[in-house]
């Protein structure tokens, strides 16, 4: 058994975001907290998979192939998993405080993030303004 230190703690308006591993078996292994009404993401990764466990809470999550444009509209809450490809710009909606835990394919690298934007996509406001 090896006792590990939590790597990173973020904590602002939205919530926490806590960064448990980024090292050892797992690429990176995230706690996400976020407060009911809160949008999130909107975004894509390159070469990233992203896999979310719902802990606690409830979410919609709004996907878009930047390749396809499909817009597909999902709704998850506790004890539910799902995976993001690389390619679909995620979009999410907290209906509730809600508690994920998120494994990635790859770490995190703040000199090259793999985080984009594509900007002829809707953002955060338009998608989630019925």
């Amino acid at each position: 058994m090896k006792q590990l230190k939590v790597e990173d703690l973020v904590e602002d308006s939205r919530g926490q975001l806590v960064q448990v591993t980024s090292g050892g078996n797992w690429r990176q292994l995230n706690v996400i907290m976020r407060k009911r009404g809160v949008l999130g993401a909107g975004h894509f990764h390159r070469h990233t998979c992203e896999l979310f466990y719902v802990l606690e809470g409830s979410l919609i999550l709004k996907i878009i192939s930047v390749i396809e444009g499909d817009l597909l509209s999902y709704s998850f809450r506790k004890g539910d998993c799902f995976e993001v490809a690389p390619g679909e710009q995620h979009y999410m909606q907290f209906v509730d405080d809600t508690t994920l835990v998120v494994l990635y394919s790859e770490p995190f690298n703040a000199d090259s993030p793999d985080i984009f934007v594509e900007e002829q996509l809707p953002d955060l406001k338009e998608l989630f303004n019925d």
